[in-house]
């Protein structure tokens, strides 16, 4: 890949990126990390190293002006673009804020960039180190900028007009409401750009290896063909190499078609954003195939109409028998997905965790009950686990014993591997309070009918005016790890908390149980 990226033109630090943003989707990646990690903490420490020497003192005095106004203009328009990006996306103004306030640096990507420009003398040598000086400088100013998230919001929600914020602050709101529609479009959409962005980067090299390589191959092994004979048979060659990503891109649904159905359903206005995502796809082949043929010919304004219209046509005939598609991308997808699902297969747990709570402030982190642990040997409900940490203890690995939603008299063992959920503080106490203990090691095996699911109360639900303590979750195996009141969320509620209609609650455990007792 860096090969590749060298020979187009590109920095061959790109074409690094590019294949270890591969790698790090196998199974291998892990036993390659281990591998190169020598390297890698060499490298690092001499790359801060480097840039911290290349800092010049006499640039900052020479050109102050110009990098406080690059840093000004990269803190402010880090901070427009990507909350605008949050709000665009659903999120309320409160983390469009603060994610943007959070986001108000320049990456050290920026130094390999500037450094390619200077190289290649499209920007000025003195750009370099001003590039760098305000990589720092905004890299020294993130903590504050974090500090100032909050004043930030309070001023917008001071100037803004009310209807803005209101609306604004309620974006959560609605797209809560819809949870499983907001869960298929999320998939229809990651669906669709991993589509467009493996297919068009397997066809963007077939175009330039044919640039590069088989037009003067062509040239050379047919010298008494005609010279529109040879651009025809370039460009089939071209053509015919990208025909099967071509009817990948533009043809096939692949993954969306599993979603796009229950949105319909859902919703029956959905099917017009649908149908501009398939349009999309199919005008993005066709435009590939124009470009292809204008690198060979000129086109007339009628035959790129020709093209056009013989392009939908194709498609549209082509979705009829799409059954027929080789089985080929079926398998790559599921090369790419694999270490996904082996650790969701593995951990089925914490991946319920970190897929249905990723919004939040909620994690999963396992510990380890040392044999010296002062904690060994004690039942559950004589630890102050929960009163001084917050956490709740959701799993006990005991060898090959699973015990989901332990009871608080469960003693515990030297040896036994706690799952703990809660938020960043609580986990941190957790951890303070364990002596010796030690995390992110393998925990579970098997799902044991352990699930996370959301579920908005109503006036009829089990858990309507009860408190935490009443309900007494924990003899179904299940318990409460989150609720959602209004614009309120809370992390591992106290048991004197009272359940009201149209609380949305996250419940961990054995689902099963209680929708059996609600039904009784």
């Amino acid at each position: 890949m860096v090969s590749l990226a060298t020979a187009v033109g590109f920095s061959s630090a790109l074409g690094a990126f590019v294949m270890g943003s591969i790698l790090a989707e196998t199974t291998e990646s892990e036993h390659i990390d281990k591998i190169v990690e020598p390297i890698k903490n060499l490298f690092g420490a001499i790359f801060f190293v480097s840039v911290g020497m290349m800092l010049s003192p006499e640039a900052i005095a020479t050109h102050w002006a110009l990098i406080l106004l690059i840093a000004v203009i990269v803190i402010v328009t880090h901070i427009l673009f990507a909350g605008a990006g949050m709000i665009i996306t659903g999120n309320n103004l409160y983390n469009s804020v603060h994610t943007g306030f959070s986001l108000a640096q320049l990456g050290e990507f920026g130094f390999i960039l500037a450094g390619v420009g200077c190289s290649l003398g499209v920007m000025r040598g003195f750009i370099y180190p001003v590039i760098i000086a305000v990589s720092v400088i905004t890299t020294f100013t993130t903590p504050y900028m974090i500090k100032l998230a909050g004043p930030g919001y309070n001023f917008l929600q001071r100037k803004l007009p009310k209807v803005w914020v209101e609306r604004l602050s309620t974006a959560n709101g609605r797209s809560r409401n819809t949870a499983a529609e907001n869960s298929e479009w999320r998939k229809l959409l990651t669906a669709w750009f991993t589509r467009v962005l493996l297919y068009g980067v397997v066809i963007l090299a077939i175009y330039i290896g044919s640039r590069l390589y088989l037009r003067p191959l062509v040239d050379r092994a047919l010298p008494g063909a005609g010279e529109f004979a040879r651009k025809c048979i370039a460009a089939g060659i071209t053509l015919a190499a990208m025909a099967p990503f071509l009817f990948g891109l533009g043809v096939h649904s692949g993954s969306i078609s599993k979603s796009a159905p229950k949105l319909i359903q859902e919703k029956q206005s959905n099917i017009w954003p649908i149908m501009g995502l398939v349009l999309a796809r199919a005008f993005l082949a066709i435009s590939i195939i124009l470009g292809v043929l204008s690198t060979y010919f000129n086109l007339a304004g009628w035959t790129v109409l020709a093209i056009i219209i013989a392009g939908i046509a194709f498609i549209m005939i082509a979705r009829k028998s799409i059954h027929k598609y080789s089985g080929l991308e079926k398998r790559f997808l599921q090369n790419y997905n694999e270490r996904e699902e082996s650790e969701r297969r593995a951990k089925p747990v914490s991946s319920s965790v970190r897929q249905k709570l990723s919004t939040y402030d909620v994690r999963t982190e396992a510990f380890l009950i040392a044999p010296e642990s002062s904690f060994a040997g004690s039942k559950l409900k004589d630890l102050p686990i929960r009163d001084q940490s917050g956490a709740n203890i959701i799993k006990i690995q005991r060898g090959s014993l699973s015990i989901v939603i332990p009871s608080a008299d469960v003693t515990l063992f030297p040896g036994d591997r706690l799952l703990a959920v809660g938020t960043t503080e609580q986990l941190e106490k957790l951890r303070n309070l364990i002596s010796n203990s030690i995390a992110d090691s393998p925990l579970e095996t098997g799902d044991d009918g352990f699930g996370i699911e959301p579920r908005t109360l109503t006036a009829s639900s089990f858990l309507t005016g009860k408190s935490l303590r009443t309900a007494s979750l924990r003899k179904y195996q299940c318990m409460v790890i989150s609720v959602l009141r209004g614009e309120q969320f809370i992390t591992n509620p106290e048991p004197d908390l009272v359940f009201q209609e149209g609380d949305t609650v996250w419940i961990a455990g054995n689902i099963s149980n209680i929708e059996t007792n609600e039904t009784n």
